[in-house]
């Protein structure tokens, strides 16, 4: 057997990851709200948006020393290596179905009480199909209650903090609204400037 040492490394065409007892209850929690997806989100696309949460490749195991360990595919390229990549190249046409895409995830997300906190564009990623999908699963906060997806606690990047953030009240709508409008711009940044 081979000894995990580090927290992440990669092996083959997946990423491993050495889950801390937190991590291990999170994507549990996120396991199980995903399997009582068809229950909640009533769109015909479940399978497909339950795919780009979490790909059906992944795979977590327990040792028998109690070690949780999460495989998760390799991607093909981040959105914001691809926008690096696409530079001055990049059209809306090559934007408006990434946008979409993301749109969709944060949406089915949503519905089902996962609350993905902490969204940027390294963490969106192209999957073998050139779809978009969450690069990991970890950032994710799953509610107890899938109809109410208010939350208090505060996870974010300073650069891409929503206003929101700043009151001590219960908020998410505005928040993904942010996220989703920097995440826009990211992918953009480099159109604009070529015009």
């Amino acid at each position: 057997m081979v000894e995990l040492k580090n927290e992440n490394f990669r092996i083959r065409n997946e990423h491993i990851t050495v889950l801390t007892s937190q991590e291990a209850h999170i994507v549990s929690q996120l396991v199980a709200r995903l399997g009582d997806g068809e229950k909640i989100y009533k769109g015909p696309d479940v399978n497909e948006l339950r795919d780009l949460v979490m790909p059906p490749e992944c795979e977590v195991i327990e040792e028998i020393s109690g070690r949780v360990v999460m495989f998760v595919p390799l991607h093909e390229c981040s959105l914001h290596a691809y926008a690096q990549k696409k530079g001055f190249h990049m059209t809306e046409a090559d934007v408006e179905p990434i946008f979409k895409q993301i749109v969709r995830i944060l949406a089915f997300c949503h519905a089902l009480g996962i609350i993905v906190r902490n969204l940027k564009p390294r963490k969106l990623v192209f999957d073998q199909q050139n779809r978009i999908r969450l690069e990991n699963v970890l950032d994710c906060i799953v509610c107890d209650d899938p109809t109410d997806d208010r939350m208090v606690d505060k996870y974010c990047t300073p650069a891409f903090a929503a206003p929101e953030v700043s009151i001590p009240v219960a908020f998410v709508d505005k928040y993904s609204i942010h996220q989703v409008g920097i995440g826009g711009e990211s992918c953009t940044k480099f159109l604009w400037k070529s015009l």
